[in-house]
Protein backbone atom coordinates (compact mmCIF):
# COMPACT_ATOMS: atom_id res chain seq x y z
CA UNK A 1 0.00 0.00 0.00
CA UNK A 2 1.49 3.34 -1.11
CA UNK A 3 0.09 6.51 0.46
CA UNK A 4 0.87 10.08 -0.60
CA UNK A 5 -0.16 13.43 0.81
CA UNK A 6 -0.42 12.18 4.40
CA UNK A 7 1.36 15.28 5.72
CA UNK A 8 2.37 18.74 4.60
CA UNK A 9 5.00 21.22 5.69
CA UNK A 10 4.02 24.67 6.96
CA UNK A 11 6.07 27.51 8.32
CA UNK A 12 5.37 28.46 11.94
CA UNK A 13 5.99 32.18 12.22
CA UNK A 14 5.83 32.15 16.03
CA UNK A 15 8.44 29.40 16.39
CA UNK A 16 10.18 30.53 13.21
CA UNK A 17 10.62 27.03 11.84
CA UNK A 18 9.02 24.58 9.44
CA UNK A 19 6.64 22.05 11.03
CA UNK A 20 4.95 18.88 9.70
CA UNK A 21 1.13 18.98 9.79
CA UNK A 22 -0.99 15.82 9.15
CA UNK A 23 -3.58 16.08 6.36
CA UNK A 24 -7.17 14.81 6.73
CA UNK A 25 -7.67 11.21 5.67
CA UNK A 26 -9.96 12.24 2.80
CA UNK A 27 -7.02 14.06 1.20
CA UNK A 28 -4.78 11.00 1.16
CA UNK A 29 -3.85 9.48 -2.21
CA UNK A 30 -3.51 5.69 -1.93
CA UNK A 31 -2.43 3.02 -4.38
CA UNK A 32 -2.51 -0.74 -3.79
CA UNK A 33 -0.22 -2.94 -5.85
CA UNK A 34 -1.35 -6.56 -5.51
CA UNK A 35 1.76 -7.86 -7.31
CA UNK A 36 3.99 -6.77 -4.42
CA UNK A 37 1.89 -8.50 -1.75
CA UNK A 38 3.86 -11.14 0.17
CA UNK A 39 0.82 -12.90 1.68
CA UNK A 40 -2.86 -13.01 0.55
CA UNK A 41 -4.96 -10.07 1.69
CA UNK A 42 -7.31 -12.43 3.61
CA UNK A 43 -4.40 -13.71 5.69
CA UNK A 44 -3.23 -10.16 6.30
CA UNK A 45 -6.68 -9.10 7.50
CA UNK A 46 -6.91 -12.12 9.79
CA UNK A 47 -3.55 -11.27 11.35
CA UNK A 48 -4.64 -7.65 11.89
CA UNK A 49 -7.87 -8.82 13.51
CA UNK A 50 -5.92 -11.14 15.83
CA UNK A 51 -3.59 -8.31 16.88
CA UNK A 52 -6.56 -6.02 17.51
CA UNK A 53 -8.27 -8.71 19.60
CA UNK A 54 -5.13 -9.25 21.68
CA UNK A 55 -4.92 -5.49 22.31
CA UNK A 56 -8.56 -5.39 23.40
CA UNK A 57 -8.14 -8.38 25.73
CA UNK A 58 -4.88 -7.10 27.18
CA UNK A 59 -5.10 -5.88 30.80
CA UNK A 60 -3.06 -2.86 29.66
CA UNK A 61 -5.69 -1.77 27.13
CA UNK A 62 -4.99 1.62 25.62
CA UNK A 63 -1.22 1.17 25.55
CA UNK A 64 0.68 0.32 22.43
CA UNK A 65 1.98 -3.24 22.30
CA UNK A 66 5.71 -3.54 22.79
CA UNK A 67 7.99 -5.40 20.44
CA UNK A 68 8.28 -8.31 22.88
CA UNK A 69 4.48 -8.62 23.09
CA UNK A 70 4.25 -8.84 19.29
CA UNK A 71 7.16 -11.25 18.86
CA UNK A 72 8.80 -12.45 22.06
CA UNK A 73 12.44 -13.49 22.10
CA UNK A 74 12.13 -15.58 25.29
CA UNK A 75 9.25 -17.44 26.92
CA UNK A 76 8.50 -14.60 29.38
CA UNK A 77 9.39 -11.57 27.24
CA UNK A 78 6.57 -9.02 27.40
CA UNK A 79 5.06 -10.75 30.45
CA UNK A 80 7.35 -9.70 33.33
CA UNK A 81 6.62 -6.22 34.73
CA UNK A 82 8.62 -4.34 37.34
CA UNK A 83 6.62 -4.14 40.57
CA UNK A 84 8.13 -0.76 41.48
CA UNK A 85 8.14 1.43 38.35
CA UNK A 86 5.78 -0.60 36.12
CA UNK A 87 8.23 -0.92 33.24
CA UNK A 88 8.52 -4.11 31.21
CA UNK A 89 11.54 -6.22 32.06
CA UNK A 90 13.88 -6.64 29.11
CA UNK A 91 17.10 -8.43 28.28
CA UNK A 92 19.96 -6.43 29.74
CA UNK A 93 22.36 -9.10 28.52
CA UNK A 94 21.49 -11.11 25.43
CA UNK A 95 24.42 -13.52 24.99
CA UNK A 96 23.51 -16.96 23.68
CA UNK A 97 24.10 -18.94 26.89
CA UNK A 98 23.97 -16.15 29.47
CA UNK A 99 20.78 -14.17 28.82
CA UNK A 100 19.80 -11.97 31.77
CA UNK A 101 16.59 -9.97 32.36
CA UNK A 102 16.10 -6.93 34.54
CA UNK A 103 14.63 -3.45 34.77
CA UNK A 104 16.72 -0.72 33.13
CA UNK A 105 15.54 1.78 35.77
CA UNK A 106 16.60 -0.33 38.77
CA UNK A 107 20.42 -0.14 38.79
CA UNK A 108 20.31 3.68 38.65
CA UNK A 109 17.20 4.21 40.80
CA UNK A 110 15.29 6.06 38.06
CA UNK A 111 11.62 6.82 38.90
CA UNK A 112 12.20 5.36 42.37
CA UNK A 113 12.72 1.82 41.07
CA UNK A 114 14.15 -0.59 43.66
CA UNK A 115 14.60 -3.64 41.43
CA UNK A 116 18.37 -3.45 41.45
CA UNK A 117 19.07 -7.14 40.79
CA UNK A 118 18.81 -9.19 37.61
CA UNK A 119 18.09 -12.85 36.93
CA UNK A 120 19.20 -15.37 34.39
CA UNK A 121 16.64 -16.53 31.83
CA UNK A 122 17.38 -20.11 32.85
CA UNK A 123 16.44 -19.42 36.49
CA UNK A 124 13.27 -17.49 35.54
CA UNK A 125 12.00 -20.16 33.18
CA UNK A 126 12.90 -23.03 35.51
CA UNK A 127 11.05 -21.58 38.52
CA UNK A 128 7.93 -20.28 36.75
CA UNK A 129 7.50 -23.24 34.41
CA UNK A 130 7.94 -25.65 37.32
CA UNK A 131 5.09 -23.90 39.16
CA UNK A 132 2.83 -23.93 36.09
CA UNK A 133 3.61 -27.58 35.43
CA UNK A 134 2.84 -28.64 39.00
CA UNK A 135 -0.35 -26.60 39.47
CA UNK A 136 -1.91 -26.07 36.02
CA UNK A 137 -0.49 -29.01 34.07
CA UNK A 138 -0.72 -31.71 36.72
CA UNK A 139 -1.45 -35.34 35.92
CA UNK A 140 -5.21 -35.03 36.45
CA UNK A 141 -5.40 -31.92 34.26
CA UNK A 142 -3.36 -33.60 31.52
CA UNK A 143 -5.62 -36.67 31.60
CA UNK A 144 -8.72 -34.48 31.26
CA UNK A 145 -7.28 -32.47 28.38
CA UNK A 146 -6.11 -35.58 26.52
CA UNK A 147 -9.55 -37.15 26.91
CA UNK A 148 -11.20 -34.00 25.59
CA UNK A 149 -8.77 -33.73 22.68
CA UNK A 150 -9.36 -37.34 21.65
CA UNK A 151 -13.12 -36.80 21.76
CA UNK A 152 -12.72 -33.78 19.49
CA UNK A 153 -10.53 -35.75 17.06
CA UNK A 154 -13.11 -38.55 16.98
CA UNK A 155 -15.89 -36.05 16.22
CA UNK A 156 -13.83 -34.47 13.42
CA UNK A 157 -13.06 -37.88 11.94
CA UNK A 158 -16.76 -38.76 11.91
CA UNK A 159 -17.62 -35.77 9.72
CA UNK A 160 -18.25 -36.63 6.04
CA UNK A 161 -15.72 -35.58 3.41
CA UNK A 162 -16.72 -32.70 1.14
CA UNK A 163 -16.74 -33.09 -2.62
CA UNK A 164 -14.42 -30.44 -4.07
CA UNK A 165 -15.00 -31.31 -7.74
CA UNK A 166 -17.93 -28.82 -8.23
CA UNK A 167 -15.89 -25.99 -6.68
CA UNK A 168 -12.92 -26.71 -8.93
CA UNK A 169 -15.16 -26.87 -12.01
CA UNK A 170 -16.83 -23.56 -11.11
CA UNK A 171 -13.42 -21.90 -10.64
CA UNK A 172 -12.28 -23.16 -14.06
CA UNK A 173 -15.45 -21.86 -15.78
CA UNK A 174 -15.18 -18.41 -14.23
CA UNK A 175 -11.47 -18.13 -15.04
CA UNK A 176 -12.26 -19.08 -18.65
CA UNK A 177 -14.94 -16.34 -18.76
CA UNK A 178 -12.43 -13.79 -17.41
CA UNK A 179 -9.95 -14.83 -20.10
CA UNK A 180 -12.59 -14.39 -22.85
CA UNK A 181 -13.52 -10.92 -21.55
CA UNK A 182 -9.87 -9.89 -21.61
CA UNK A 183 -9.65 -11.01 -25.26
CA UNK A 184 -12.71 -8.90 -26.11
CA UNK A 185 -11.24 -5.83 -24.41
CA UNK A 186 -8.11 -6.09 -26.55
CA UNK A 187 -10.18 -5.86 -29.77
CA UNK A 188 -12.72 -3.30 -28.51
CA UNK A 189 -12.29 0.45 -28.99
CA UNK A 190 -15.43 1.76 -27.24
CA UNK A 191 -14.69 3.28 -23.84
CA UNK A 192 -18.14 2.56 -22.40
CA UNK A 193 -17.97 -1.07 -23.48
CA UNK A 194 -14.49 -1.46 -21.99
CA UNK A 195 -15.75 -0.14 -18.66
CA UNK A 196 -18.59 -2.67 -18.72
CA UNK A 197 -16.11 -5.47 -19.46
CA UNK A 198 -13.85 -4.33 -16.61
CA UNK A 199 -16.79 -4.23 -14.19
CA UNK A 200 -17.82 -7.76 -15.18
CA UNK A 201 -14.22 -8.99 -14.83
CA UNK A 202 -14.03 -7.53 -11.31
CA UNK A 203 -17.26 -9.29 -10.34
CA UNK A 204 -16.05 -12.61 -11.71
CA UNK A 205 -12.68 -12.26 -9.99
CA UNK A 206 -14.42 -11.58 -6.69
CA UNK A 207 -16.49 -14.75 -7.14
CA UNK A 208 -13.32 -16.71 -7.99
CA UNK A 209 -11.63 -15.49 -4.81
CA UNK A 210 -14.62 -16.56 -2.70
CA UNK A 211 -14.69 -19.98 -4.34
CA UNK A 212 -10.99 -20.43 -3.71
CA UNK A 213 -11.53 -19.67 -0.03
CA UNK A 214 -14.29 -22.29 0.10
CA UNK A 215 -12.04 -24.76 -1.71
CA UNK A 216 -9.23 -24.15 0.75
CA UNK A 217 -11.58 -24.73 3.70
CA UNK A 218 -12.93 -27.91 2.11
CA UNK A 219 -9.42 -29.26 1.51
CA UNK A 220 -8.52 -28.54 5.13
CA UNK A 221 -11.63 -30.39 6.28
CA UNK A 222 -10.79 -33.34 4.03
CA UNK A 223 -7.31 -33.64 5.52
CA UNK A 224 -6.92 -37.07 7.18
CA UNK A 225 -7.34 -36.81 10.94
CA UNK A 226 -4.31 -37.73 13.08
CA UNK A 227 -4.37 -40.69 15.43
CA UNK A 228 -5.61 -40.11 19.00
CA UNK A 229 -3.21 -38.69 21.56
CA UNK A 230 -1.32 -41.08 23.77
CA UNK A 231 -1.42 -40.11 27.44
CA UNK A 232 2.07 -41.38 28.22
CA UNK A 233 3.53 -39.59 25.18
CA UNK A 234 1.92 -36.31 26.21
CA UNK A 235 3.26 -36.71 29.73
CA UNK A 236 6.71 -37.38 28.30
CA UNK A 237 6.56 -34.22 26.18
CA UNK A 238 5.39 -32.11 29.09
CA UNK A 239 8.15 -33.61 31.21
CA UNK A 240 10.53 -31.42 29.21
CA UNK A 241 8.12 -28.48 29.14
CA UNK A 242 10.86 -25.91 28.76
CA UNK A 243 12.40 -27.63 25.75
CA UNK A 244 8.96 -28.10 24.18
CA UNK A 245 8.00 -24.41 24.53
CA UNK A 246 11.40 -23.16 23.39
CA UNK A 247 10.83 -24.65 19.94
CA UNK A 248 8.42 -21.79 19.13
CA UNK A 249 9.14 -19.01 21.64
CA UNK A 250 6.81 -16.26 20.26
CA UNK A 251 3.71 -18.51 20.17
CA UNK A 252 4.57 -20.08 23.53
CA UNK A 253 5.11 -16.65 25.13
CA UNK A 254 1.69 -15.50 23.91
CA UNK A 255 0.03 -18.60 25.37
CA UNK A 256 1.83 -18.20 28.70
CA UNK A 257 0.84 -14.52 28.83
CA UNK A 258 -2.81 -15.45 28.29
CA UNK A 259 -2.59 -17.96 31.14
CA UNK A 260 -0.74 -15.88 33.71
CA UNK A 261 -1.48 -12.28 32.73
CA UNK A 262 1.12 -9.65 33.69
CA UNK A 263 3.66 -11.02 36.18
CA UNK A 264 4.86 -8.34 38.59
CA UNK A 265 8.33 -8.74 40.05
CA UNK A 266 9.67 -7.46 43.34
CA UNK A 267 12.82 -8.43 45.21
CA UNK A 268 13.78 -9.30 48.77
CA UNK A 269 17.13 -9.92 50.42
CA UNK A 270 18.20 -13.42 51.39
CA UNK A 271 19.70 -13.88 54.89
CA UNK A 272 23.28 -15.02 54.76
CA UNK A 273 23.83 -13.92 51.19
CA UNK A 274 25.90 -10.84 50.48
CA UNK A 275 25.21 -10.48 46.77
CA UNK A 276 22.01 -10.69 44.76
CA UNK A 277 18.41 -10.94 45.89
CA UNK A 278 15.44 -13.24 45.55
CA UNK A 279 12.69 -12.26 43.12
CA UNK A 280 9.03 -12.73 44.02
CA UNK A 281 6.67 -13.15 41.05
CA UNK A 282 3.04 -12.19 41.66
CA UNK A 283 0.30 -13.07 39.15
CA UNK A 284 -3.22 -14.46 38.88
CA UNK A 285 -3.42 -17.54 36.62
CA UNK A 286 -6.72 -17.78 34.76
CA UNK A 287 -7.13 -21.26 33.27
CA UNK A 288 -10.67 -20.56 32.02
CA UNK A 289 -9.56 -17.61 29.89
CA UNK A 290 -6.62 -19.64 28.60
CA UNK A 291 -8.85 -22.57 27.59
CA UNK A 292 -11.45 -20.28 26.01
CA UNK A 293 -8.80 -18.54 23.90
CA UNK A 294 -6.62 -21.47 22.88
CA UNK A 295 -8.55 -24.75 23.12
CA UNK A 296 -11.70 -24.12 21.19
CA UNK A 297 -13.64 -22.44 18.49
CA UNK A 298 -17.42 -22.18 18.24
CA UNK A 299 -17.70 -25.81 17.17
CA UNK A 300 -15.66 -27.08 20.13
CA UNK A 301 -17.86 -28.68 22.79
CA UNK A 302 -16.90 -26.42 25.70
CA UNK A 303 -15.88 -23.27 23.82
CA UNK A 304 -19.20 -21.41 24.28
CA UNK A 305 -19.48 -21.77 28.09
CA UNK A 306 -15.74 -21.14 28.51
CA UNK A 307 -15.96 -17.96 26.45
CA UNK A 308 -19.02 -16.86 28.41
CA UNK A 309 -17.29 -17.47 31.76
CA UNK A 310 -14.12 -15.71 30.61
CA UNK A 311 -16.06 -12.50 29.94
CA UNK A 312 -18.00 -12.55 33.24
CA UNK A 313 -16.78 -11.90 36.77
CA UNK A 314 -18.08 -15.15 38.24
CA UNK A 315 -14.99 -15.96 40.29
CA UNK A 316 -12.00 -14.01 41.46
CA UNK A 317 -8.65 -15.43 40.32
CA UNK A 318 -6.36 -16.07 43.25
CA UNK A 319 -3.09 -14.16 43.33
CA UNK A 320 -0.09 -16.42 43.82
CA UNK A 321 3.49 -15.62 44.72
CA UNK A 322 6.31 -17.72 43.29
CA UNK A 323 9.94 -17.25 44.41
CA UNK A 324 12.33 -16.87 41.50
CA UNK A 325 15.84 -17.69 42.63
CA UNK A 326 18.58 -20.20 42.15
CA UNK A 327 18.28 -22.84 44.88
CA UNK A 328 21.52 -24.82 45.32
CA UNK A 329 21.31 -28.57 45.02
CA UNK A 330 22.28 -29.14 48.64
CA UNK A 331 19.42 -26.91 49.79
CA UNK A 332 16.93 -28.75 47.57
CA UNK A 333 17.80 -32.20 48.92
CA UNK A 334 18.34 -31.12 52.55
CA UNK A 335 14.79 -32.15 53.70
CA UNK A 336 15.28 -35.64 52.20
CA UNK A 337 18.85 -36.09 53.39
CA UNK A 338 18.25 -35.19 57.04
CA UNK A 339 16.07 -38.23 57.98
CA UNK A 340 18.39 -40.58 56.08
CA UNK A 341 21.40 -39.25 58.00
CA UNK A 342 19.45 -39.53 61.25
CA UNK A 343 18.92 -43.26 60.64
CA UNK A 344 22.69 -43.76 60.59
CA UNK A 345 23.30 -43.99 56.85
CA UNK A 346 26.74 -43.03 55.63
CA UNK A 347 27.37 -40.09 53.31
CA UNK A 348 28.39 -42.49 50.56
CA UNK A 349 25.17 -44.51 50.85
CA UNK A 350 23.03 -41.37 50.75
CA UNK A 351 24.93 -40.00 47.74
CA UNK A 352 24.35 -43.22 45.82
CA UNK A 353 20.69 -43.28 46.79
CA UNK A 354 20.13 -39.63 45.76
CA UNK A 355 22.39 -39.81 42.69
CA UNK A 356 24.49 -36.77 43.69
CA UNK A 357 28.17 -36.35 44.65
CA UNK A 358 29.12 -36.99 48.26
CA UNK A 359 30.24 -33.36 48.67
CA UNK A 360 26.67 -32.22 47.95
CA UNK A 361 25.32 -34.65 50.56
CA UNK A 362 27.86 -33.36 53.10
CA UNK A 363 26.77 -29.75 52.48
CA UNK A 364 23.10 -30.76 52.65
CA UNK A 365 23.56 -32.44 56.05
CA UNK A 366 25.42 -29.41 57.37
CA UNK A 367 22.73 -27.02 56.09
CA UNK A 368 19.90 -29.16 57.50
CA UNK A 369 21.49 -29.36 60.98
CA UNK A 370 22.95 -25.86 61.39
CA UNK A 371 21.22 -23.74 58.72
CA UNK A 372 24.60 -22.36 57.61
CA UNK A 373 25.58 -22.23 53.98
CA UNK A 374 28.98 -23.56 52.93
CA UNK A 375 31.67 -21.02 52.16
CA UNK A 376 31.92 -20.25 48.43
CA UNK A 377 34.74 -22.08 46.75
CA UNK A 378 37.60 -20.17 45.21
CA UNK A 379 36.89 -20.42 41.50
CA UNK A 380 40.10 -19.75 39.65
CA UNK A 381 40.15 -19.56 35.93
CA UNK A 382 41.70 -22.66 34.53
CA UNK A 383 42.33 -23.90 31.07
CA UNK A 384 39.26 -25.17 29.36
CA UNK A 385 38.97 -28.91 29.70
CA UNK A 386 38.43 -30.92 26.53
CA UNK A 387 34.83 -31.19 25.50
CA UNK A 388 33.16 -34.17 27.12
CA UNK A 389 31.22 -36.58 25.00
CA UNK A 390 27.50 -37.01 25.48
CA UNK A 391 27.99 -40.70 26.29
CA UNK A 392 26.38 -41.87 29.58
CA UNK A 393 28.67 -42.45 32.60
CA UNK A 394 30.64 -45.66 32.81
CA UNK A 395 28.62 -47.00 35.75
CA UNK A 396 25.49 -46.90 33.59
CA UNK A 397 27.24 -48.67 30.71
CA UNK A 398 28.56 -51.56 32.82
CA UNK A 399 25.64 -51.89 35.28
CA UNK A 400 24.05 -54.90 33.54
CA UNK A 401 27.36 -56.74 33.17
CA UNK A 402 28.35 -56.07 36.78
CA UNK A 403 25.00 -57.41 38.01
CA UNK A 404 25.43 -60.57 35.92
CA UNK A 405 29.00 -61.24 37.08
CA UNK A 406 28.02 -60.66 40.71
CA UNK A 407 24.67 -62.44 40.85
CA UNK A 408 25.19 -65.34 38.44
CA UNK A 409 28.94 -65.99 38.60
CA UNK A 410 29.36 -64.69 42.19
CA UNK A 411 32.61 -62.94 41.47
CA UNK A 412 34.13 -60.46 43.94
CA UNK A 413 34.05 -56.77 43.10
CA UNK A 414 37.85 -56.52 42.87
CA UNK A 415 37.91 -59.21 40.20
CA UNK A 416 35.02 -57.57 38.34
CA UNK A 417 36.83 -54.21 38.47
CA UNK A 418 39.94 -55.72 36.87
CA UNK A 419 37.87 -57.55 34.28
CA UNK A 420 35.94 -54.41 33.22
CA UNK A 421 38.87 -52.00 33.62
CA UNK A 422 37.14 -49.87 36.25
CA UNK A 423 37.71 -48.85 39.84
CA UNK A 424 36.07 -50.83 42.69
CA UNK A 425 33.92 -47.83 43.67
CA UNK A 426 32.64 -47.53 40.08
CA UNK A 427 31.77 -51.23 40.08
CA UNK A 428 29.82 -50.99 43.35
CA UNK A 429 28.00 -47.89 42.09
CA UNK A 430 27.10 -49.79 38.94
CA UNK A 431 25.71 -52.67 41.04
CA UNK A 432 23.65 -50.22 43.11
CA UNK A 433 22.36 -48.69 39.89
CA UNK A 434 21.25 -52.11 38.66
CA UNK A 435 19.61 -52.98 42.02
CA UNK A 436 18.09 -49.76 43.44
CA UNK A 437 15.69 -51.77 45.62
CA UNK A 438 18.60 -53.17 47.65
CA UNK A 439 19.96 -49.68 48.24
CA UNK A 440 16.56 -48.29 49.29
CA UNK A 441 15.91 -51.19 51.68
CA UNK A 442 19.31 -50.73 53.31
CA UNK A 443 18.81 -46.95 53.62
CA UNK A 444 15.49 -47.44 55.44
CA UNK A 445 17.19 -49.62 58.08
CA UNK A 446 20.39 -47.58 58.22
CA UNK A 447 22.59 -50.51 57.21
CA UNK A 448 25.20 -51.23 54.59
CA UNK A 449 23.61 -52.58 51.38
CA UNK A 450 23.85 -56.37 50.96
CA UNK A 451 25.38 -56.55 47.51
CA UNK A 452 25.03 -60.27 46.90
CA UNK A 453 27.37 -63.17 47.73
CA UNK A 454 30.63 -64.03 46.12
CA UNK A 455 32.86 -67.11 45.88
CA UNK A 456 36.61 -66.80 46.32
CA UNK A 457 37.36 -69.58 43.85
CA UNK A 458 37.77 -68.58 40.25
CA UNK A 459 34.95 -69.14 37.82
CA UNK A 460 36.98 -71.61 35.74
CA UNK A 461 37.84 -73.63 38.87
CA UNK A 462 34.17 -73.87 39.77
CA UNK A 463 33.40 -75.10 36.28
CA UNK A 464 36.01 -77.85 36.58
CA UNK A 465 34.69 -78.84 40.02
CA UNK A 466 31.20 -79.24 38.59
CA UNK A 467 32.52 -81.34 35.71
CA UNK A 468 34.35 -83.72 38.11
CA UNK A 469 31.31 -83.96 40.38
CA UNK A 470 29.06 -84.85 37.46
CA UNK A 471 31.45 -87.70 36.60
CA UNK A 472 31.16 -88.99 40.19
CA UNK A 473 34.57 -88.30 41.67
CA UNK A 474 35.02 -87.83 45.41
CA UNK A 475 35.45 -84.25 46.75
CA UNK A 476 38.84 -85.04 48.36
CA UNK A 477 40.25 -86.33 45.05
CA UNK A 478 38.86 -83.30 43.18
CA UNK A 479 40.48 -80.91 45.67
CA UNK A 480 43.82 -82.71 45.35
CA UNK A 481 43.72 -82.67 41.54
CA UNK A 482 42.64 -79.02 41.17
CA UNK A 483 44.73 -77.71 44.07
CA UNK A 484 41.84 -76.12 45.99
CA UNK A 485 40.39 -76.54 49.46
CA UNK A 486 38.02 -79.47 50.11
CA UNK A 487 35.32 -77.19 51.58
CA UNK A 488 35.20 -75.39 48.23
CA UNK A 489 34.24 -78.65 46.51
CA UNK A 490 31.67 -79.48 49.22
CA UNK A 491 30.12 -76.01 48.88
CA UNK A 492 29.86 -76.35 45.10
CA UNK A 493 28.26 -79.79 45.45
CA UNK A 494 25.72 -78.32 47.84
CA UNK A 495 24.86 -75.64 45.29
CA UNK A 496 24.45 -78.22 42.56
CA UNK A 497 22.07 -80.29 44.70
CA UNK A 498 20.00 -77.19 45.52
CA UNK A 499 19.81 -76.32 41.83
CA UNK A 500 18.59 -79.86 41.06
CA UNK A 501 15.56 -79.29 43.29
CA UNK A 502 16.91 -80.44 46.63
CA UNK A 503 16.75 -77.83 49.37
CA UNK A 504 19.93 -76.48 50.91
CA UNK A 505 18.88 -77.84 54.34
CA UNK A 506 18.58 -81.39 52.92
CA UNK A 507 21.92 -81.01 51.17
CA UNK A 508 23.51 -80.08 54.51
CA UNK A 509 21.90 -83.05 56.35
CA UNK A 510 23.00 -85.54 53.69
CA UNK A 511 26.33 -87.13 54.77
CA UNK A 512 29.16 -87.00 52.30
CA UNK A 513 31.05 -90.09 51.10
CA UNK A 514 34.25 -89.01 52.88
CA UNK A 515 32.44 -89.06 56.25
CA UNK A 516 30.84 -92.51 55.84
Amino acid sequence: MFVWNKTRREYDYEEEKWVVVPNPRKDWVTFYDSKLAIVPIELWKAARRKLAASRRNSPRTGRKMSRNEKSATTLFSGTLICGYCGRELVLIRSADKYKVMGCIHGPHGIHGCKLTSSKSIRIIETCLLAFLQETVLGEKEIERLVKKANAYLAAEAAKPRRDTAPLKASIRDKEASIKKLFQRIEGCEGEALNQAYEKRIAELQKEVNELRLQLRGAEVQNTPQPCPLDLETVKGLLGDLRGLLSQEAPAAAEAIRALTGPIRIRQENVPGRKRGARWIAMFSPDLVRFLAQYTGRRDYPDSVPLEYLSTRIWTKPETVEVPVDHVPKYEQIAPKVRPLAGQGNSVDTISRLMGVPWETVRDAISFAQTGKRPAPRNRKREKKSPRRSKQPPKKALIAAEVARLRDEEQRPFLEIAKLLDASPSTVTRAYDLAHPEILKAAAKKGRTPARGRYCRSAHEVRKQIRQHLEVGQRPAEIARVLGCQPWTVYYERKLMRSEDGQSVAEARRRPSKSRR
